[in-house]
C-alpha cells in the first residue's frame, strides 16, 4: 500500500458523507464532481489519463490482487483512501460493491468543433430512463462518435445509474449534458445532415445518406422529440418494423440508427481507398 494513505473506518466521516452527497445530481453541480464505482469505469478514467479526485479502496472486499491493481492508479489521484467495508459500502450505489470508488471532475460542456465532412453527433433530446442514456453513451462510443450531447429535460448523464450503464464509455468522447436547443441548435443545423427518429416519418433510416457530417437526434420514450429538435433538423425517419410491433425503445433505435450510419461510413471509406488506387495506377 501507499505510504501514508488514510484509513477511514466510519460511514459517517465528512470525506465518505461528502462523496456520497454526489449521488445527488444537485451536489453533483455544486461540486462539479461525479462518482464512477467499480474496477473498469475506475480503470476506464485512469487509461484516459483522468485526474482522479479522491480515490477510495476497500482491501477487504477487493482482495490482494485488486488492491495492488487499484493501488497503482494512485499515481492518478490527488488523494487515495482505504476505506472499512461498511464505509464503503455507505458510499456505494450498487448492491454487491466491488471495492473501489472514485471522485472525478464533471466534463466542461464544451462542444467539440463538428467538421461537416466526417462529425457524427448523437443527441439524446428528453430521454429519461437513465439505462438508455448510459446504454447510448456506450453505443456512441462504439460507434465513434465526434460527441454525445443530452438536452435538458433528459436524464443526468453522471448519474450512478447512467455511468454504470455507460461502462467507463464517458471517459472515451466528449459528453455534453444539460444543454438548451437555443445553444445546441445552430451547431446540428450547420451540419450537413440532421434527423430525428419519429415512428411516424415516411422516410426510412436507410435511405439517408449518413457519410457527411451528420447529427441523429433521439427522443423522449413515450413523447418523441421536442419543436425545437424538429425545427433545427432536416428532418426524420423511421425505422420499419412488422406491423403491430410498438416502436422500439430510445436505445434500440439510436443503435439501430448509429450503426447505418458507421456501416455507410466503412462502405464509403473503401470504395474511396479503391477508387484512389485505380486513379494512381491506371493511368
Amino acid at each position: 500500500m501507499g505510504h501514508g494513505m488514510e484509513r477511514i473506518t466510519s460511514p459517517h466521516n465528512p470525506a465518505v458523507q461528502a462523496a456520497r452527497a454526489l449521488l445527488q445530481r444537485r451536489e453533483r453541480q455544486t461540486a462539479r464532481a461525479f462518482l464512477i464505482e467499480g474496477m473498469r469505469i475506475v480503470e476506464e478514467a485512469v487509461q484516459a489519463g483522468v485526474i482522479l479526485r479522491t480515490l477510495f479502496l476497500c482491501p477487504e472486499m477487493l482482495g490482494p490482487a485488486a488492491t495492488a491493481l487499484v493501488a497503482g492508479w494512485s499515481t492518478n489521484a490527488d488523494r487515495v483512501v482505504e476505506l472499512a467495508p461498511a464505509a464503503l459500502r455507505a458510499l456505494a450505489d450498487t448492491e454487491t460493491p466491488q471495492g473501489v470508488i472514485a471522485v472525478v471532475d464533471l466534463p466542461d460542456t464544451i462542444m467539440p468543433a463538428l467538421h461537416p465532412r466526417d462529425a457524427l453527433v448523437l443527441v439524446l433530446d428528453g430521454v429519461r430512463d437513465p439505462g438508455n442514456v448510459g446504454t447510448l453513451i456506450r453505443t456512441a462510443a462504439a460507434a465513434g462518435c465526434t460527441a454525445f450531447v443530452t438536452t435538458a429535460g433528459s436524464a443526468d448523464a453522471f448519474a450512478p445509474k447512467v455511468v454504470r450503464a455507460a461502462m467507463g464509455m464517458h471517459f472515451r468522447l466528449p459528453v455534453i449534458a444539460d444543454v438548451a436547443w437555443e445553444w445546441l441548435g445552430p451547431t446540428i443545423a450547420a451540419l450537413p445532415v440532421s434527423y430525428v427518429t419519429d415512428g411516424d416519418a415516411t422516410r426510412t433510416y436507410d435511405t439517408v445518406d449518413w457519410t457527411r457530417g451528420a447529427a441523429i437526434v433521439v427522443g423522449h420514450e413515450d413523447r418523441g422529440v421536442s419543436p425545437d429538435a424538429l425545427a433545427w433538423c432536416t428532418g426524420t425517419v423511421v425505422i420499419p418494423m412488422a406491423r403491430d410491433v410498438e416502436s422500439l425503445n430510445a436505445a434500440m433505435s439510436g443503435a439501430v440508427v448509429l450503426f447505418e450510419a458507421t456501416r455507410q461510413r466503412r462502405n464509403a471509406g473503401i470504395a474511396t481507398k479503391v477508387l484512389s488506387y485505380l486513379e494512381n495506377t491506371v493511368k
